[in-house]
């Protein structure tokens, strides 16, 4: 009977070595897993900084009428051309778009 207690102490003593370097080999993967999420946090954080650099400096206003102007033959709209919004919208309808008209 002892042989069998001893043997089972054994057994368990084993599965709870295994379980614990599980754990711990688990836990550095993990580890592992998050340090490289974090790289790529960071690295996608530089290029969205670099996307909204490159989005003001193409949006600029001066560079934007310099286009129209230049490239697309465009020239600033004159006094009689230009409406007010609420005239534009009684003549063409609201200018917003909800969810309702998009189905």
């Amino acid at each position: 009977m002892r042989k069998y207690v001893y043997l089972l102490g054994v057994v368990i003593a084993a599965f709870l070595a295994f379980a614990t370097y599980q754990a711990k080999h688990g836990a550095s993967e993990s580890a592992e897993q998050i340090e490289r999420l974090e790289a790529d946090i960071a690295a996608l954080n530089v290029e969205i900084d670099g996307l909204q650099k490159e989005f003001e400096a193409l949006s600029r206003r001066d560079r934007i009428a310099k286009i129209a102007t230049e490239e697309l033959g465009m020239r600033p709209a004159r006094s009689h051309q230009m409406v007010t919004l609420e005239a534009a919208e009684r003549h063409f309808g609201a200018s917003v778009i909800n969810d309702e008209t998009l189905e």
